[in-house]
């Protein structure tokens, strides 16, 4: 079932903004991740076995889309941890924690790793790419969020760059820090960065009561 939209129609356009757990929804999500993911970046998901966690949603995650009518045309997923909790973001490891870039007193926020940001070409812009930055980046603060963390090539980390910075967020590239990359991923050299949101929304509003508690 859909959580109910906040705010989730754009003045002057059609396009919906939402979090989701509809099944409907992400089938198609996760078909517009696999073909644009192989066709932007030549890489190919399911032949790396990076494709199973598309369409299924762990106590940490959350699902954001963007739909035109009953079309999904983009969308994002979140995924949540803390520095109390031994739950692995998708970009971590045992051999590595985004704990290794966080502020040495940092406390008890959590963090999360936007993943799987995908927009269908037709509806590319930085509109919309701001739009699900700044949702997310609103929801993250809600659930007691500090930093937000993006593994991307580095032209998009340039347009990921502009754009945060574009919505008042700190953001560094970690252009020295081993992530230890999969092999599926070397030809995108990819960048991590990260988001420092504390000072973001001080008086957001409450996370919608259709939200099950991020459980870490």
């Amino acid at each position: 079932m859909n959580s109910r939209m906040s705010d989730a129609e754009i003045s002057g356009s059609c396009l919906t903004y939402e979090f989701t757990t509809d099944m409907r929804y992400m089938l198609q999500y996760a078909e517009l991740v696999k073909q644009y993911y192989k066709k932007d970046l030549n890489l190919d998901l399911a032949a790396s076995n990076m494709d199973q966690d598309l369409c299924c949603l762990n106590r940490n995650e959350r699902l954001f889309i963007v739909r035109d009518g009953i079309t999904v045309v983009g969308g994002a997923k979140l995924s949540f941890s803390s520095t109390l909790s031994d739950v692995l973001l998708p970009m971590e490891s045992s051999e590595f924690r985004v704990q290794s870039v966080l502020p040495k007193k940092y406390g008890k926020y959590t963090y999360a790793e936007l993943g799987r940001l995908v927009v269908n070409p037709d509806f590319r812009g930085k509109e919309v790419l701001a739009r699900i930055i700044q949702e997310l980046t609103a929801y993250t603060v809600q659930q007691g969020g500090g930093y937000l963390f993006v593994l991307a090539p580095p032209l998009n980390s340039v347009l990921y760059r502009r754009v945060c910075k574009g919505l008042s967020m700190k953001v560094a590239i970690h252009k020295d820090v081993d992530w230890g990359e999969k092999d599926a991923y070397k030809h995108l050299q990819l960048q991590l960065l990260s988001c420092d949101i504390r000072e973001l929304y001080p008086q957001s509003v409450p996370a919608e009561a259709e939200f099950m508690p991020i459980a870490i």
